[in-house]
């Protein structure tokens, strides 16, 4: 992706994650897996410290991109993202967030067939699982590997 690019009826388009949308990114992704597997056990303090902490260095490496769903590439209005990676041959999605009323209009689906056009014909890698993720990793050929 190297530059904006509109992808949905709706003239949603995708573009590179700037610094601003930094705050946007670590607040869902954090509220979102607050209670998620062995994260429900942890307190708030320790669970928000190392989880932002944890997520920063994901977005940190050199390898990791972020796609930004919005409906103007200059916009600061965003619909969602996409955090990925390539692991070797592998196509790693580490999390994805949509906002609520965007959901249910398979925005993701068509994000990650413009981001890896080969999503949905190849398995790929998970670090993240919700709850709305988990019964679908069989029917989108997602294989969870925390460790990626």
């Amino acid at each position: 992706m190297s530059a904006p690019t509109a992808f949905s009826k709706l003239g949603i388009v995708l573009r590179h994650a700037r610094a601003s949308d930094l705050a946007f990114i670590l607040a869902t992704w954090k509220r979102r897996m607050r209670n998620v597997g062995d994260r429900a056990l942890m307190t708030n303090r320790v669970y928000f410290d190392y989880e932002g902490k944890r997520i920063e260095g994901i977005l940190a490496r050199p390898e990791a991109s972020v796609a930004i769903l919005c409906q103007d590439p200059d916009s600061e209005h965003l619909l969602g993202y996409v955090v990925h990676q390539m692991h070797g041959p592998v196509f790693v999605l580490h999390f994805a967030h949509i906002k609520g009323v965007y959901q249910r209009m398979g925005l993701l689906t068509q994000a990650l067939r413009l981001i890896y056009p080969p999503f949905l014909d190849e398995e790929i890698a998970t670090t993240h699982v919700t709850p709305e993720l988990a019964p679908k990793l069989n029917r989108y050929r997602i294989k969870y590997n925390p460790y990626l």
